[in-house]
């Protein structure tokens, strides 16, 4: 995302360890960025209305190891389109073999 021009903050540089997926959710909402997690609560849009953020992006891998390869979340990233501006506003499910968007 770097190479890509894009502003990106890491979570665990850039706050306590344990801190709360609320306190994530927000603080990347009154920064105007999209989140991009592997943890899949931010999948449950009724804890995390995506049309009230600048959208969630959720990387999703069948093993339980923390997460999809680089080259699929590129691979999804040039599918997409438009990038990140196409998740802005939606929840996207990103897995090894494809993505969802919601709403």
């Amino acid at each position: 995302l770097v190479d890509d021009g894009h502003e990106v903050a890491h979570a665990a540089r850039c706050f306590p360890p344990k801190t709360s997926d609320e306190v994530l959710a927000e603080e990347a909402k009154s920064n105007g960025q999209i989140l991009v997690s592997c943890d899949l609560g931010f999948a449950n849009v009724l804890l995390y209305p995506p049309e009230d953020t600048p959208g969630y992006i959720v990387l999703r891998s069948k093993r339980h190891s923390g997460g999809i390869p680089a080259a699929a979340f590129r691979a999804f990233l040039d599918a997409a389109g438009t990038g990140l501006r196409g998740c802005r506003d939606h929840l996207t499910v990103v897995s090894p073999g494809g993505f969802r968007r919601y709403p």
